[in-house]
């Protein structure tokens, strides 16, 4: 399973220009963390409120991958 540190190393060489200076590393570093963070306790709290932990997590990450996607081809065609 691949950590979070890979997933941010591989977002930092392949979305941040070359030319970015430190403070634009660190403020996107701290972005990338924070949103992995969001996500993460809203999975736990919404697992932890439930008893049906698997179901919830379930439609949650399918939400999630679902904006995601629409993200990516926002970004693709300028809207994002």
């Amino acid at each position: 399973m691949r950590k979070l540190a890979d997933e941010w190393s591989d977002y930092e060489n392949r979305i941040l220009s070359a030319h970015a200076g430190q403070t634009q590393r660190i403020e996107t570093r701290r972005a990338f963390y924070a949103g992995a963070h969001s996500i993460l306790m809203g999975l736990l709290d919404a697992a932890s409120e439930s008893g049906e932990s698997d179901d919830i997590g379930a439609t949650m990450l399918e939400n999630l991958h679902r904006e995601c996607r629409i993200f990516v081809l926002d970004v693709a065609e300028g809207r994002a």
